[in-house]
């Protein structure tokens, strides 16, 4: 029977009787990266909170540190630091030469990281490429004494979930193996 105007109700039945009512429900990662990508910042949760048992593996191996702690490292310390990537940019510089800046979010704070021309041709296409980051630098001040760091590399998080979770009893050795040297403790 007709619903208002004339148009007639669609009802769609799959084969064994179940009726299809739209599109699958989202991943909670595609939730938050709709947000982020509608919104410009996650509501309903941080998406590093699904790679929880991940970070705090990364931080006791790799030294990984999350963004409220990096001001009380002093310049100069190497760090690891994962997040949500929320912005990147390359603006003109007066050198000439390529500054790649990009910023992390690990439900924290924020995390303002320099990729130097000397290391894009390693970084770039992870840096471009993914949005969920872990990256390998040390700590530098800018002239308002904020922490940020000089990036050395970059991760994918997703790349080093997948060790993580399917290495077994290797998975340590495995992540320490594709991160290269581990950065120095404070």
């Amino acid at each position: 029977r007709p619903l208002g105007g004339g148009q007639l109700p669609i009802a769609v039945e799959a084969a064994d009787g179940s009726r299809d009512e739209g599109l699958p429900p989202m991943t909670p990662a595609e939730t938050v990266q709709a947000e982020l990508e509608v919104l410009g910042y996650d509501a309903s949760r941080h998406l590093l909170d699904r790679y929880a048992e991940l970070t705090a593996a990364l931080g006791a191996l790799c030294g990984g540190v999350r963004a409220r702690d990096l001001s009380a490292l002093p310049a100069g310390t190497e760090v690891l630091v994962l997040g949500v990537k929320v912005a990147t940019q390359t603006p003109a510089v007066r050198s000439g030469r390529r500054i790649v800046f990009t910023t992390l979010d690990d439900a924290t704070g924020l995390v303002d990281l320099t990729f130097f021309e000397s290391v894009q041709e390693r970084c770039a296409a992870t840096v471009f490429g993914s949005w969920l980051l872990a990256v390998r630098g040390r700590v530098r001040r800018v002239g308002s004494g904020m922490a940020t760091v000089n990036a050395t590399h970059a991760y994918d998080l997703e790349e080093l979930a997948r060790i993580w979770y399917g290495g077994g009893e290797d998975a340590a050795a495995a992540l320490r193996e594709r991160l290269g040297r581990e950065p120095a403790r404070v």
